[in-house]
Order: C-alpha cells, then structure tokens, then sequence
C-alpha cells in the first residue's frame, strides 16, 4: 500500500474521479450520484493528485483519463497495479483516442473496463453501479448477523 493509512469505514460505495477538464469531472460526478446516490466521491485533475487522493480515500472504483498533467493516467494506474493493496481496484480507464495500442497496454494493467469519449451515460451509469452498490450490500451484509442453520 502505498502508506499505512487506515481505511475508510463508511458503508457507502467510494469513488474517485482523475480528468484534467472540470466539465468532464462534472459529468462522472452527476452520472455516479444518479446511479448510486448514496456513494462518495472525491476528485482531482492530475496524476500526482489521483495518486494521493486514492491513498488518502482508499476508493472502491477509480474513473481517470489517460491524458492528464505530470504523471498521465497510463502512468497512475500502473503505479496503482504495482501496489498489492490496489491491485484489485476496479478502474475504469476513459480516453479521447482508444487506439489498439492503449487497450493492449491496458489489458496488461488489468482495467476493468476502456471507454471513449463521448462516453455513454448508461454505460457509464451501469458500470459505476455494478462496483459501488456491491460495496454497498457487501457493507450492509457484513453488519448482520449470519442465518440461521
């Protein structure tokens, strides 16, 4: 883990969206809340910021841009794979291109899923809620006590 943080107890889905444009960011953050309007999400606008806002939130799905300032996106999500504690992260990689080259480099990592821009907001929507409503449950499960035999 990339420190020894403790991790957030909340029972509500994380999420963390990376995008250099303010407009885009907005967009994911609307999407996210009308999908699972219970989930928390956190934002940033560059790689070094994605990296210790993952760190600092410990998020249960990440959403980022490859082309983001200083570190690109590329860059921090195989930071993140290097790292065991976030090894399972559900990332959801967006790009303007989407060539051929990216989703092999991509699939290496990993990513749950490649997406282009524009991106469809049920699509979007759909993905968002398949990792963060199972956050969720998974929480509000683990709170109850076992059936009985």
């Amino acid at each position: 883990r990339l420190s020894n943080m403790p991790k957030p107890t909340s029972g509500r889905g994380r999420l963390v969206v990376v995008d250099s444009d303010p407009k885009f960011r907005k967009f994911v953050l609307e999407v996210a809340k009308s999908a699972v309007p219970d989930c928390r999400i956190q934002s940033a606008s560059d790689g070094p910021m994605a990296l210790s806002l993952v760190e600092e939130f410990d998020p249960d799905a990440l959403v980022i841009d490859l082309d983001l300032h200083e570190l690109n996106g590329l860059e921090v999500v195989a930071t993140l794979r290097g790292d065991k504690h976030y090894a399972g992260l559900p990332i959801i990689v967006i790009s303007k291109q989407g060539s051929q080259r990216e989703a092999n480099i991509l699939g290496g990592l990993h990513v749950n899923y490649f997406l282009t821009k524009p991106v469809d907001r049920d699509e979007l929507a759909g993905i968002l809620r398949q990792f963060l409503e199972r956050r969720i449950n998974l929480s509000t499960r683990s709170s109850m006590p076992p059936p009985p035999k």
